[in-house]
């Protein structure tokens, strides 16, 4: 399953300190790594991945960790606001693939 950040206008990482941007304050994190426009960023013991899809939107990729539905669901939620928080509120997010 991927998350397609719907709003390729106003979201866009550059930097690690973009990356950073978007680790909910509540939690403990870091951004890992940048490189053309994508990276990872760990929050409490989860990774989480960020890429450019070919229609030049970004995803979000769930890469490490192992929580409950509803912990995932949280951690979704407060990942989507802080983005919404730091990129704009028009921001949409959009689930695609299996489950």
């Amino acid at each position: 399953m991927r998350i397609k950040i719907d709003d390729q206008n106003q979201f866009k990482i550059s930097s690690l300190a973009d990356l950073d941007r978007i680790i909910p304050v509540s939690r403990a994190g870091k951004a890992l790594n940048y490189g053309q426009g994508e990276g990872l960023i760990q929050i409490e013991n989860t990774i989480w991945g960020f890429y450019i899809t070919d229609h030049k939107y970004y995803r979000i990729q769930f890469e490490e960790g192992c929580l409950s539905w509803e912990q995932f669901q949280l951690f979704c939620e407060e990942i989507f606001d802080k983005i919404r928080s730091e990129f704009g509120n028009e921001i949409a997010f959009m689930t695609e693939g299996m489950l």
